[in-house]
């Protein structure tokens, strides 16, 4: 799954200054009862991130960004 275009361009509006939104393109994919794979594209962004936004989450992103506070998983 992917979120709307509109979606990203309406937290870009929104955030506060010196707040970056970083989209990624390429897929990562995390299931319950499935295969969990997190993009380099994800893994590099990942990294200094403070909030993430995505259909799940794959347990090596939780472990690859120690500053991370805030996940939203759409698929809860």
């Amino acid at each position: 799954m992917r979120m709307p275009d509109w979606v990203a361009d309406h937290l870009r509006a929104h955030c506060l200054d010196g707040w970056r939104i970083t989209v990624i393109d390429s897929p990562s994919v995390s299931v319950g009862s499935g295969r969990n794979t997190a993009s380099a594209e994800t893994m590099s962004a990942i990294v200094d991130a403070e909030v993430y936004f995505g259909y799940g989450i794959p347990e090596q992103l939780i472990e690859a960004a120690p500053g991370l506070g805030w996940v939203h998983s759409m698929a809860a």
